[in-house]
């Protein structure tokens, strides 16, 4: 298994940087049998590069990027003596491999207006097997002299991965099996925050988000044990509360404390 990431940033002035990243991660499993060589099973391979434009100016900042994500899963059956009689079967029900690739644009603004931080983003996502998607973001800051006041309104989209589309693994816990049919998970999302800066830090966040053909599985019984389905829910919604507090005690003493409340509902 290995990971390797790169990082180049290139100042063009001072108020002006381009930043290169490439990523790798390569994740591969082995079985080694008494009395034959390690045998390979299944490997997961991720390819990410992106580059970003970033210009600063008096009242705030431009955000230009360019994002591609490039996937692979390959798993083979393994038959250690030749006979027929797979030892480990391959995780996909055909072929050998799965692949898929997604290209991303994106834009982010933030605009400083006296005491307004005022952030804006569009992103345009584009997936060879699903419809082109564009995804705005909006935020406001307020900032007075104790604490900030932020709202915040964001949409949301994500595609399946090969693992939710593909997979169909048996193991001691049950059959987890992928659904080629899913859709992407799409979602809206409302907060409101008070954070405090002044002699301790507290934040109070509250938020609703309505996700549609949000990804998770189903757990049913099936005839060989339980048997795990990705699947889509219609209409999923999210409302909860998070609560944080931190202050400095006499000596090196900290005090935290911190309330996380859901209510999700479909």
């Amino acid at each position: 298994n290995s990971a390797l990431s790169i990082n180049i940033k290139s100042m063009i002035n001072e108020n002006t940087a381009i930043n290169f990243n490439f990523g790798i991660e390569d994740y591969e499993k082995h079985y080694r049998y008494i009395g034959y060589n390690e045998i390979f099973w299944s490997g997961s391979y991720n390819r990410d590069a992106s580059m970003t434009l970033n210009k600063n100016f008096n009242n705030g900042s431009h955000l230009f990027g360019v994002n591609i994500i490039n996937d692979e899963y390959v798993s083979r059956d393994v038959d250690v003596d030749g006979d027929g009689d797979f030892e480990e079967a391959s995780i996909f029900e055909d072929g050998t491999s799965k692949n898929i690739k997604e290209y991303s644009i994106f834009y982010n603004n933030e605009l400083i207006i006296n005491t307004f931080n005022i952030i804006s983003g569009l992103r345009f996502q584009q997936h060879e097997n699903y419809k082109d998607h564009l995804i705005p973001m909006f935020a406001v800051c307020k900032k007075f002299k104790k604490y900030n006041l932020r709202s915040t309104w964001s949409k949301g989209y994500r595609t399946p991965n090969l693992k939710e589309l593909y997979y169909q693994w048996e193991h001691p816990g049950g059959t987890v099996l992928g659904d080629p049919d899913l859709q992407p998970e799409e979602s809206e999302y409302i907060s409101l925050s008070l954070e405090s800066l002044k002699n301790f830090y507290y934040s109070i966040n509250i938020y609703h988000n309505s996700l549609k053909n949000m990804i998770n599985y189903i757990t049913e019984n099936g005839d060989e044990g339980l048997e795990h389905t990705y699947a889509n829910f219609e209409k999923v919604t999210l409302n909860g509360v998070n609560l944080f507090y931190k202050r400095k005690l006499r000596g090196r003493g900290e005090l935290t404390f911190s309330y996380n409340y859901l209510d999700a509902y479909n």
